[in-house]
């Protein structure tokens, strides 16, 4: 993307059906992506314009979040950005943690 580095990433995918066909509200996509520190200002600008605070950040998933998901106390320093530039969906959140080189996101209805 644009020269940004990627160290490591995780995602889920988690889609609900009860015989008709998934839409937005059961189907969420979740990850987190870590980079090297020096090219934080790379994804910023990747991800640019940031948005507004996203007061409680959660795993968006169905099902219980998997072990890689961040701690709440991991999102304290983020900075928050559309979801539609990484994701391509509307819904959910990105965030990035400057400290962490990482970034956290989920589009889930939960």
């Amino acid at each position: 993307m644009h020269g940004a580095s990627l160290q490591r990433t995780h995602m889920a995918e988690d889609v609900i059906s009860g015989g008709l066909t998934p839409g937005p509200s059961n189907d969420s996509l979740s990850g987190v992506i870590t980079f090297p520190a020096a090219d934080l200002p790379k994804w910023q600008k990747i991800l640019a314009p940031q948005t507004s605070h996203v007061d409680s950040p959660s795993y968006g998933g169905h099902r219980p979040a998997p072990a890689w998901w961040p701690v709440a106390a991991a999102f304290k320093d983020c900075e928050y950005y559309e979801p539609k530039k990484l994701t391509g969906r509307a819904f959910g959140f990105v965030a990035l943690s400057p400290s962490a080189a990482a970034i956290y996101f989920s589009t889930g209805s939960n």
